[in-house]
């Protein structure tokens, strides 16, 4: 059975495991990741996405790259001005 679960800081789809962590901005005691770690995880997430059998989990991995991608666009933004 494929899917995609928590697994010790990072997610599993079937037998891969991806090192995965989302980008937490401005939370007590998390550094601020760099847009260009955002894109990287962005681009890891289509990756499995492409690799998921299940149609949520592709959904569900598809919705993360994008929220990677607006969050590395924030994180640019904000540091330009």
């Amino acid at each position: 059975m494929s899917g995609v679960s928590e697994w010790d800081g990072g997610l599993r789809l079937g037998n891969q495991t991806s090192r995965i962590h989302l980008c937490v901005k401005g939370e007590d005691g998390f550094p601020m990741p760099t847009s260009k770690e955002c894109r990287l995880h962005a681009e890891e997430c289509l990756e499995l996405a492409k690799q998921a059998e299940e149609f949520y989990v592709k959904s569900a991995l598809i919705e993360l790259a994008e929220d990677f991608k607006k969050q590395a666009e924030e994180i640019s933004k904000d540091r330009s001005e």
